[in-house]
């Protein structure tokens, strides 16, 4: 079985050529890990995969826009502002009901 050393992180690899890498971290490109030690890689670090979680629908991720506790404080800040629809609509009422009244 051979040992798996790692090597300290390499400044910029992405500028190196491949052999560079290679010789850097003293790997070999046709090196094969022995099943035994990718079971022990596996288990100390874990599988090599990405989370596939199941992503949000986007129209929850839309709706959700709508339901921000600062989207409905601006909403209903909107309303009470001069000259809003329904900031007139409230006056127009207003004004009806003291005519009525008097």
């Amino acid at each position: 079985m051979s040992a798996v050393t790692f090597a300290p992180a390499i400044d910029q690899p992405y500028r190196q050529s491949c052999d560079e890498v290679l010789a850097s971290l003293a790997a070999e490109p046709n090196f094969d890990l022995s099943r035994a030690e990718v079971e022990r890689l596996q288990a100390r670090y874990g599988r090599n995969e990405l989370d596939t979680a199941r992503a949000r629908p986007e129209w929850l991720n839309l709706l959700a826009q709508f339901t921000d506790m600062l989207v409905l404080w601006l909403r209903e800040a909107g309303k009470r502002l001069p000259g809003s629809r329904d900031s007139v609509a409230r006056q127009r009422r207003e004004r009806a009901s003291k005519g009525s009244d008097a």
